[in-house]
């Protein structure tokens, strides 16, 4: 979210808009409309609303992006969206400090010890919100076991190089929950081992992802009991 603000700390902050943050994922508006609201309850960024539109800002943006206006383009000098002073009951006086003045001017330069306090606090900021949105899309949707979903899922590293987008998949997520749910994460973590040597065989069917295991798990279980019959000794399920 401190991608998205303007020189002033301030960004529209609906979730239809948020998610755009996230182009090649498929959170959908509530969940991350959910995410923000967690960031905002850890102070992190505090929203306000304008004509019935939803906006937010960071309270301590001078703090970590006070050197982000030192070269701010002349066009720039006043932000285009609303003060969250002006049109919040919530937002206190202290609040607006750090918007009001959140553009240095270079009549006040700024001290190296100052600098590099800021950019140690920025770099701080910036590892909260990624760990927070880290954590958030490592939770299950389902509410269960999400260590055992994680293990699960990294058992999947054998048969997709990119197997590291689908911890952050909600669908992903959720089909390893169904099916622990269903039959357990021993007949599912067996189900997972067999795949690199099915994945091989024409006549298996290819499977690469959580979803596609619970969609194929049908013609995987009956490929793995041919294959019982037919030779006990190398395949078993």
């Amino acid at each position: 979210m401190i991608s998205i603000a303007d020189d002033h700390g301030r960004f529209k902050a609906d979730g239809s808009l948020l998610r755009m943050a996230f182009p090649y994922d498929d959170f959908n508006s509530e969940q991350v409309s959910g995410w923000r609201e967690i960031i905002e309850k850890a102070g992190l960024i505090k929203t306000y609303e304008h004509d019935n539109e939803l906006y937010a800002y960071h309270p301590k943006w001078k703090d970590y992006q006070g050197g982000r206006g030192t070269n701010v383009r002349p066009d720039r000098k006043n932000s285009t969206l609303p003060t969250p002073c002006q049109h919040s009951a919530n937002v206190l006086p202290t609040d607006c400090q750090p918007i009001a003045n959140a553009l240095p001017t270079k009549s006040q330069p700024t001290a190296d010890t100052d600098k590099n306090r800021i950019e140690k606090k920025r770099v701080e900021e910036n590892r909260k919100e990624k760990k927070t949105i880290k954590y958030l899309a490592t939770q299950s949707v389902a509410g269960k076991q999400p260590d055992v979903i994680n293990l699960m899922i990294e058992k999947f590293k054998s048969v997709n190089p990119s197997y590291e987008l689908l911890f952050r998949r909600n669908n992903q997520r959720d089909a390893i929950g169904r099916m622990i749910k269903k039959w357990g994460a021993d007949k599912v973590s067996s189900m997972i081992k067999v795949l690199p040597t099915t994945n091989s065989n024409q006549y298996a069917p290819t499977i690469t992802t959580p979803y596609q295991l619970e969609e194929k798990i049908g013609s995987l279980v009956s490929f793995l009991n041919r294959e019982k019959n037919n030779q006990p000794k190398i395949i078993k399920a």
